[in-house]
């Protein structure tokens, strides 16, 4: 899990998972990317079969965002991924 603050005002968040072991290797990795807002309301846009992974939030909740990486199945035992956060297009640390 990694928590994310998004301050009031924000317009766009963009998030976006990718993994070693996508599509483009064998055997493949399916890692699933979830958003929970401060409200706990859960978000799977990036949990799905795709590789990135990605989800977009218009007018985010202000608040701790968690962003929860679920290597739900990993062949290899263990892979490699990025996460990539922008908020209004300017990438988060």
């Amino acid at each position: 899990m990694f928590p994310l603050t998004v301050a009031p005002g924000v317009r766009l968040a963009d998030f976006r998972l990718s993994f070693g072991d996508n599509w483009g290797h064998y055997p493949t990795s399916d890692m699933d990317m979830i958003l929970v807002d401060p409200n706990l309301n859960q978000n799977d846009d990036g949990a799905r079969l795709n590789s990135p992974e990605a989800a977009t939030v218009v007018n985010p909740t202000p608040g701790t965002w968690q962003v929860i990486i679920d290597g739900f199945d990993i062949p290899a035992g263990s892979d490699t991924f990025a996460l990539r956060v922008t908020l209004d297009g300017k990438l988060v640390k």
